[in-house]
């Protein structure tokens, strides 16, 4: 009985997760060849985008949440006419 849950546990990783692996890395690596290094390397002459983004994330941490309840904004406290 055991030999068969071993034979069981060989055949469906090699026929199954095995093919599903190369498929994925077939799909996955033409796309990692299409990254230009050049551009990568040429964001320390501006870094504007990446300064954004660390700021931004920076602003929405949970630590920057407030505590309590929050006052609604105008937008969203006008009465309906």
């Amino acid at each position: 009985m055991i030999g068969f849950l071993v034979l069981a546990c060989v055949v469906v990783l090699v026929l199954i997760n095995v093919p599903i692996a190369v498929l994925l890395w077939l799909m996955i690596y033409p796309m990692m060849l299409r990254i230009d290094l050049a551009s990568v390397l040429g964001v320390r002459r501006r870094p504007r985008g990446i300064r954004s983004s660390i700021r931004d994330s920076a602003r929405t941490t949970p630590t920057s949440f407030p505590s309590g309840p929050t006052a609604p904004t105008s937008a969203t406290s006008r009465a309906a006419p």
